[in-house]
């Protein structure tokens, strides 16, 4: 069968062979490495790296042989609160108490830091870099989702999501992923927009979390099982995931591997075939 791109090729495969997209299964994990340590919360990149922030707010990049190869601190920026890494070559952390985006490249180095409060976006807490190196971000305080540029300009922006959604939409991840921007909120579901920022799709798969959109495939965790969903040809499947759940902060499902943040750092394992 050779080596499946991802898990979502497997999904595929019960399917195709007929198998019913209501039946549970199981992965198989391989432990792969344990990175010790008091972490907030991480990510990873497409190219195997993972990035980790401790509880001093400090940065640490490990390669994909999970060697410590980088770090970067900015004291006076408060909590570093989200990581994007969709482009592996350009680092994206986030300060949401002081509004402070801080662009970095592979080696952590400092490549431009913005103040969104100098551009009068006073509160934002979902953000990521767009498919053209420019920055996707949901504005709380006008309630828009707006596209800007590395000096702060608005390039785009939406019609207020009070007056789209009676209920009120405030994403809780944002991810530009195969040509569409994918909004997230656990009790609202998901929304999918194209580039110009209309809304096209919405899925309601409610009270996932630490989700990813890979292949058109969405992803995410939820009652301690990965959870998966190709809308296209409705499939729904839930996956167990054999990993004790007690101190579990975050779950990241990467291509092959399976990334689990406890109390005392990160486990690593590999999805046997």
């Amino acid at each position: 069968m050779g080596n499946l791109k991802s898990i979502f090729q497997l999904i595929m495969l019960f399917c195709i062979l007929g198998k019913a997209q209501s039946q549970d299964s199981t992965l198989h994990l391989k432990f792969l490495k344990h990175i010790h340590g008091k972490y907030s919360t991480f990510t990873t990149d497409k190219m195997g790296n993972t990035f980790m922030v401790n509880t001093t707010n400090e940065l640490i990049a490990f390669n994909n042989h999970f060697d410590s190869v980088a770090s970067y601190k900015n004291i006076s920026a408060g909590n570093l609160s989200l990581i994007d890494a969709s482009n592996p070559l350009q680092i994206l952390a986030y300060y949401n108490e002081s509004g402070t985006m801080v662009l970095l490249d592979r080696q952590l180095n400092l490549i431009n830091s913005i103040s969104l409060s100098q551009f009068n976006i006073q509160k934002v807490n979902a953000i990521t870099r767009s498919y053209d190196n420019n920055y996707w971000l949901f504005d709380e305080w006008d309630n828009k989702l707006k596209k800007i540029d590395d000096k702060g300009n608005v390039l785009s922006e939406s019609t207020d999501f009070r007056l789209l959604f009676n209920a009120g939409y405030l994403p809780e991840k944002i991810i530009d992923e195969n040509g569409a921007l994918y909004l997230y909120n656990s009790t609202g579901g998901w929304l999918v927009f194209d580039y110009y920022l209309g809304l096209k799709k919405q899925y309601p798969y409610l009270g996932w979390k630490d989700v990813l959109v890979e292949d058109s495939f969405l992803k995410g965790i939820e009652k301690n099982q990965m959870v998966l969903a190709y809308p296209k040809e409705l499939i729904y499947q839930h996956i167990n995931l054999p990993i004790q759940h007690s101190n579990t902060l975050k779950i990241i499902c990467d291509h092959n591997n399976i990334y689990s943040l406890e109390k005392e750092g990160l486990n690593i394992y590999s999805i046997q075939q």
